[in-house]
């Protein structure tokens, strides 16, 4: 039977052509009329002597100009088996130049290697030195040069250029084919626009009569049409993907079987991909007509393999594309690292909120501590939730859960004593409430006491309390008004501004709120940060700061806390929405 047989409808592989090895006559004939290494330069001599034995060892192998086996380096399908097997395409060469020059037979040609022949021939007959063999040695070299796993390389390497190259045929057809489908999705999607276009009398300008673009359907009715169009897109690349995906692991066995072709194999899955993204898209919404994009990626897929199978057979090929410079890693930045870090220390302590009977960890203990440094400076915003300074604080407490009184009751005077306020406050209290659950009344009073103690005998007349504890102001004198009542806390807040004017910015900013805004299209993506005072608590002295910032800034208008102020600074900003507050006061 033929090689073109056609075994059920699906034709055979043809094996690939692999000729018969140079007899030994023409080996010997080869070492009879050579001494050195065939390549230029190199001086090796095809034989070398051990020195000790005076023993002469083989230092070279029979190379083949042109490949003995298709898909070899230099394969020429056009030589007949004898011409293969001749001395004229077979050269004496080194060790290492032997295989250098089937590695990377793209720095080899026929004709180079034909030159080096010539060049050797001649030496030869220039200094009449070459290396007489008997028959076991020509067999010696033989074996050397022609190992039976050659053909098997061979074999497998032609079988897998060749499924690669049917896959690549198998996925350019089915996408061509393929693409009707969202075709005639996106066609009639183009006829209803029409039929809509028609039926509906032509709008103009009324100013000038100019005629205005035609009526467009209504959401309604082009809903059906779009996701028509969408579901044909997956359903193409649904279809596609199997192919592509078969076609990935043809490649793999490319590269393993032939290593010097692995710049190729990359091209052609590249090109892949770029078809299956093509496929899943169409110009336009609403369609426009079908754009070069996705024949351009079948045709870039296309050559790619044609190029693979060319330099598979040791033909001159086109180059790949350069490979993209990778994108850069993206650095790190000191803010980013100390955000990681806090994160990982709270990740490491989270076991002590989840169990209860966990150990007092010292060492943990003091980290916590001092990261609450860190954490006390975050704002109080959403994507910081779970790294703020009441995380901190929290873990910090169910850490020391289970430390013995003594030492509890000295890490309560130790929170006590911690700078700047919201630090001592936070983690007293937190300290308090894991005492309490405990049932540890004497331990819950300590802590309460101090608690109420830093809250108040608090100095709010003091500038750096409302700069250290910018993003705290709010919860401490909350909790301050809680202890005492709303009206203390005002009276003590006006008094502070009437005798310190210069706190005005330091208030604004430390009674304000901040938010989070998000990129309508992708809301994980925050885009800016919103600083407002719209609802101020009830023990803010509204009055009594809107007419110091009337003093100040007497050109300052009301301003409601939703319009836009992004030209101005956050100072500015808040002080015209107290302003704003202070006037619609009931």
């Amino acid at each position: 039977m033929h090689n073109s047989a056609v075994t059920e409808g699906t034709a055979t592989k043809p094996k690939p052509i692999s000729h018969r090895k140079p007899d030994l006559k023409t080996v010997r004939e080869l070492y009879g009329t050579a001494f050195r290494c065939g390549k230029p330069g190199c001086g090796k001599p095809l034989y070398t002597m051990n020195n000790d034995t005076g023993e002469t060892l083989l230092n070279s192998e029979v190379a083949h100009i042109c490949a003995r086996s298709e898909g070899g380096p230099r394969w020429d399908a056009d030589m007949t088996e004898a011409e293969n097997r001749s001395a004229s395409n077979l050269i004496p060469l080194c060790l290492d130049h032997a295989r250098e020059i089937d590695a990377t037979p793209e720095h080899y040609s026929v004709e180079l290697l034909h030159g080096w022949k010539r060049t050797q021939l001649d030496e030869h007959a220039k200094i009449q030195k070459a290396w007489p063999l008997t028959e076991d040695e020509a067999q010696q070299v033989s074996d050397a040069s022609f190992r039976p796993d050659d053909y098997g390389t061979a074999i497998a390497a032609a079988s897998s250029v060749t499924a690669a190259a049917r896959a690549v045929g198998h996925l350019v057809e089915t996408a061509r084919q393929q693409r009707r489908v969202p075709f005639e999705a996106a066609a009639s999607w183009h006829a209803m626009r029409t039929r809509v276009h028609r039926s509906m009398p032509r709008p103009w300008n009324a100013t000038t009569g100019e005629p205005l673009p035609p009526i467009e359907p209504s959401h309604m009715e082009t809903v059906p049409y779009a996701r028509r169009l969408d579901e044909a897109l997956d359903q193409v690349v649904k279809s596609l993907s199997p192919l592509a995906a078969t076609l990935v692991a043809e490649l793999h066995a490319v590269r393993a079987a032939v290593t010097r072709v692995a710049a190729w194999c990359d091209w052609v899955e590249t090109a892949a991909s770029a078809v299956l993204v093509a496929a899943g898209r169409w110009p336009g919404r609403p369609p426009e007509n079908d754009d070069q994009v996705h024949a351009d990626a079948i045709a870039e897929l296309v050559r790619a393999s044609e190029a693979l199978s060319a330099v598979w057979r040791g033909q001159q090929a086109e180059q790949p594309p350069e490979p993209p410079e990778p994108s850069p890693e993206p650095v790190e930045t000191d803010l980013q690292r100390l955000l990681r870090e806090h994160s990982q220390l709270l990740d490491r302590s989270r076991p002590w909120a989840r169990v209860t009977g966990r150990q007092y960890d010292p060492d943990l203990y003091a980290e916590l501590l001092h990261a609450a440094q860190f954490a006390v400076a975050l704002p109080p915003l959403l994507m910081f939730l779970h790294l703020d300074l009441e995380t901190t604080a929290a873990l910090a407490s169910k850490v020391a859960r289970n430390a013995d009184d003594a030492t509890f009751a000295s890490l309560i005077d130790d929170a006590a004593a911690q700078e700047p306020l919201a630090i001592a406050v936070r983690l007293t209290q937190q300290l308090m409430f894991v005492a309490q659950k405990k049932e540890r009344a004497d331990l819950e009073g300590k802590a309460r006491e101090h608690v109420t103690r830093l809250l108040l005998d608090a100095d709010w007349t003091d500038q750096a309390l409302w700069v250290d504890n910018r993003h705290h102001v709010r919860a401490l004198l909350s909790g301050t008004a809680s202890i005492s009542t709303d009206d203390e806390v005002r009276d003590r807040l006006a008094s502070a501004i009437t005798r310190r004017p210069e706190l005005l910015d330091a208030i604004l900013l430390g009674v304000s709120e901040q938010s989070e805004q998000h990129d309508h299209h992708d809301f994980s993506r925050v885009v800016g940060i919103n600083v407002h005072i719209k609802r101020p608590p009830r023990w803010f002295p509204a009055a009594v700061v809107a007419a110091e910032i009337r003093r100040r800034h007497p050109e300052l208008q009301p301003a409601d806390p939703d319009d836009d102020h992004s030209d101005e600074d956050d100072v500015r900003h808040l002080a015209a929405q107290v302003l704003h507050i202070e006037t619609h006061a009931p």
